[in-house]
């Protein structure tokens, strides 16, 4: 387990608290995992709030971006909602060049790819979402036309697809599109390290379906008092008795001033 430390950790101890599985010298890269992980990244506040004024980053300090950044830029493939991906504005992964040599030990591809769910398709295909993912366009789910109830609906949702494919995009069209059925499809599709980055829907699935093996939590030392709840709220027309607890095990701890950083693995002595 990583040792507790007030001061900023260092790219190596980074490189470890991050590692799959951990390492045994901390400069070492991780290794590839044997079969697909999906791990959650997150930040909350003391009182469960997930953003200020909407967005994430006023929770986080120095070393919550540098994780982050560093997780993203390793995976084979991010996967993110979209009102993410408007609320905070997303790109591309960049991957920094000292991590260029760490993504070819895992026999990463040369870039990350980026991934949404949407039934409405309404994304600005002129957004850097789009625009600067030319070199691997973004994967986006969606349902087949036959689930929209009338011509028209199928039309334009038809020629909302032809629009994303028209600038690169990926658009996978599932019979019953889900959190769950797309992290299965990317894991069918050889990516083997995803990393969900919210929002509190898609992470609130992304558990209640048992698909999170591991999740990087930052606890960030802010009362907030409103806005959204870090992992979701309740559905109103959900069964209160409709979740199964999971447990999770505390992996590895850091801390960079007053904020706590974790890692926790799904526990299969439950």
């Amino acid at each position: 387990m990583a040792t507790l430390t007030s001061a900023t950790p260092s790219t190596d101890e980074i490189l470890h608290f991050l590692s799959r599985p951990a390492q045994t010298t901390p400069a070492s890269a991780p290794e590839l995992p044997a079969t697909p992980t999906v791990t959650a990244i997150a930040v909350t506040s003391m009182d469960g709030r997930g953003a200020i004024e909407g967005t994430s980053g006023q929770l986080g300090n120095d070393t919550d971006a540098t994780i982050f950044n560093t997780l993203r830029a390793l995976a084979d493939v991010v996967f993110v909602g979209t009102g993410t991906i408007v609320a905070e504005d997303y790109g591309p992964v960049e991957i920094p060049e000292h991590l260029e040599a760490v993504r070819q030990k895992l026999g990463r591809s040369e870039h990350v790819a980026m991934s949404t769910l949407s039934r409405s398709l309404d994304l600005d295909v002129e957004s850097d979402f789009f625009t600067n993912a030319k070199a691997n366009p973004p994967i986006i789910f969606t349902p087949t036309e036959d689930a929209f109830n009338d011509e028209e609906a199928r039309a334009v949702h038809k020629n909302k697809v032809k629009k994303m494919e028209s600038v690169g995009a990926r658009v996978v069209k599932l019979p019953a599109p889900s959190v769950e059925a797309a992290l299965a499809w990317l894991a069918e599709h050889g990516y083997r390290d995803i990393v969900v980055e919210g929002g509190p829907t898609m992470y609130r699935e992304a558990f209640k379906n048992g698909c999170v093996d591991e999740l990087f939590l930052t606890l960030s030392p802010m009362w907030v008092g409103n806005g959204p709840l870090t992992f979701g709220e309740n559905d109103p027309d959900e069964d209160g008795n409709s979740t199964t607890p999971q447990a999770f095990e505390v992996r590895d701890i850091l801390r960079s001033d007053s904020h706590i950083f974790l890692r926790y693995s799904r526990s299969f002595t439950q």
